[in-house]
């Protein structure tokens, strides 16, 4: 009876602290200082003693006090809990074994600490966490009150490396990972360091991770180009599991073919939650790319590689493209995936030469961009034959007039051909001789005359022309598209064998068989390769091709070197690159960088 009473008056106090004790300590709050070494972690970890009481079964005495017995078993019991909510993972998933070296109470009375003060004082443990080679990537996570606790709990790290303090402290929540790169390379930044030290190391820091610096954070890019709207997002896997959680076997892993087989599932949720419009027409997107990465990896744009992966530390990179027909005029995107894992989506919009930046949030769904005049794609025109066609002396007018008066008075007279007309005829071939003779009349010539054989200056135009519609074709997006436009420069019995040479050249095997989009053609040098003739020569040259592939806001470009010899003919009327023998190709530069903000 006694012990019912006690416990009711226990209940009532705490129902009058509680208001109290919210405003001031609205979540479990602890703290982290960790120490990251060659040879291992350390850290010390405090928490309030209060929660001994929220996770441990102890009760106060009779002056509502917890005695320091009764406060250090719990203490001692809760170890084991704080193993198994205080964890470091490393790079390939495991979990760094750890150990509790010490642990310290506060100093205490003999009749200990009152429960109006348990938020007052705090319990320290330090940890111990083993590591085989130096840490180059490391994952924290705490689960205070397990993966169910029914309380907010938030932690504070300060992180230090080999005991000189990295950056600035953070809050880390309940369930969210945080994921740390130590570069032993290079000292961490210190907090004292001034403003121009600080610029650049976070520059250079950037520069590292090729502008994607959170591991934890949602990132896109949407690329407006005519023919193509792209919108690619990067998530955090336990982020886009907060909406849709996928098949996994293993809790605490995402196999090869259970990535694989996230596609349709994670499709589905983006063109659910990012809707896009194109000049006011909402457009359904093609799921191009689904990627999944680990923390090493910082190259988006490229395919990584096929490997299982740990569920609280993969991102998945999905490439959603949306067809259009020329320049758009307007692009909306509405983005509405917003919960605790993903509050915000950090967007970066490439509209053909201009650089934006977009914060979507809760408050802040929708974002339009309007076409500030971009001018449309300049048609690429066949090369047509230049024939002569110049004026007929006078001297031969008058001579051909005389031949046909002369041919006209031979005509014999025969039924249905009055002799009258035959002279009439003549007498009009003559006064037009006469007319041409005394005002110097011309005519142009009644038949095309082409010029002499080819020449080495024409020849440079004419091929130069041809070349460069040869690329420009793979400005489409379609195949049928560059197929029509390289006719009008090839002739058909070359078209798919040039084709398809051309767009292999331009596919980068490091970003995962993505085809280039071709930046520069520069023809380093060329000429008439033999005799040529009216209709036809050929031209051997040496030439660049630049490409990009860009994705994630970086940018890989490629440049090739090619030699061959074309033949180059009459067709139709037009000038066509009708043979092609390439002679040397080799890769010249390769390199990786960010694209930079409009100026």
């Amino acid at each position: 009876m006694r012990r019912n009473i006690r416990h009711s008056l226990f209940a009532i106090i705490l129902t009058v602290l509680c208001p109290l004790l919210s405003q001031a300590h609205p979540v479990s709050l602890s703290e982290a200082r960790m120490n990251i070494a060659k040879d291992g972690i350390t850290a010390t970890l405090s928490l309030m003693l209060e929660d001994l009481y929220l996770y441990q079964d102890i009760e106060p005495g009779s002056d509502y006090c917890f005695s320091p017995e009764v406060l250090t078993r719990a203490a001692e019991r809760h170890q084991a809990l704080l193993l198994q909510w205080f964890r470091i993972q490393d790079l390939d998933g495991s979990w760094l074994p750890a150990m509790i070296t010490a642990m310290r109470l506060p100093k205490m009375g003999k009749k200990g600490i009152h429960v109006a003060d348990l938020m007052a004082y705090c319990v320290e443990y330090d940890f111990s966490f083993t590591v085989d080679t130096p840490p180059e990537y490391i994952t924290i996570l705490q689960q205070f009150g397990g993966e169910d606790g029914f309380m907010p709990a938030s932690m504070r790290i300060t992180l230090f490396r080999e005991g000189e303090r990295m950056g600035y402290g953070y809050v880390l929540p309940r369930g969210i990972p945080s994921s740390i790169h130590i570069d032993w390379s290079r000292p961490p930044l210190s907090p004292d360091a001034p403003m121009e030290e600080q610029v650049a190391w976070l520059k250079m820091e950037t520069e590292s991770n090729l502008g994607i610096s959170s591991y934890g954070a949602a990132y896109s890019f949407l690329y407006i180009t005519d023919g193509e709207v792209r919108h690619e997002v990067l998530l955090p896997l336990l982020s886009l599991e907060s909406w849709a959680p996928l098949e996994r076997a293993d809790k605490a892993f995402i196999t090869v073919e259970e990535q694989e087989a996230a596609r349709d599932t994670v499709a589905s949720l983006l063109a659910k939650h990012g809707t896009l419009e194109i000049d006011g027409i909402g457009v359904k997107p093609t799921l191009q790319r689904l990627d999944f990465y680990g923390l090493d990896f910082t190259d988006f744009a490229r395919q990584g590689p096929k490997k299982r992966l740990s569920a609280i530390t993969a991102r998945a990179g999905a490439i959603l493209s949306y067809s259009c027909k020329g320049a758009p005029g307007t692009v909306k995107l509405t983005w509405d995936m917003y919960n605790g894992f993903m509050p915000a989506l950090y967007t970066t919009v490439y509209a053909y030469d201009r650089t934006l930046q977009k914060v979507f949030a809760e408050y802040d769904k929708d974002f339009t961009w309007e076409n500030p005049g971009q001018p449309p794609r300049p048609p690429v025109t066949q090369v047509n034959v230049k024939a002569r066609t110049g004026p007929l002396p006078t001297k031969t007018m008058v001579a051909g007039l005389g031949l046909l008066a002369f041919a006209a008075l031979l005509i014999p007279a025969r039924r249905g051909v009055p002799r009258a007309l035959k002279w009439l005829l003549t007498a009009g071939l003559v006064a037009s001789s006469v007319v041409c003779w005394s005002s110097s009349a011309t005519m142009p010539m009644p038949w095309p005359v082409f010029e002499p054989p080819v020449s080495e200056e024409d020849g440079r135009a004419i091929f130069g022309a041809l070349h460069a519609n040869i690329y420009r074709a793979f400005d489409y997006q379609r195949e049928s598209d560059i197929y029509d436009v390289l006719a009008r420069s090839v002739s058909g019995d070359l078209l798919e064998d040039l084709y398809l040479q051309i767009h292999e050249g331009m596919r980068m095997q490091e970003q995962g068989g993505a085809v280039a989009r071709v930046k520069a053609v520069r023809l380093l040098e060329g000429a008439l390769d033999g005799r040529a003739r009216p209709d036809a020569f050929s031209y051997r040259c040496r030439w660049e091709v630049e490409g990009t592939v860009e994705h994630w806001g970086h940018i890989h470009t490629r440049t090739n070197r090619y030699e061959a010899r074309f033949g180059v003919a009459v067709v139709d009327g037009s000038w066509k690159i009708t043979r092609l023998e390439v002679l040397d190709e080799a890769r010249v530069r390769f390199t990786t960088e960010i694209r930079k903000a409009s100026r």
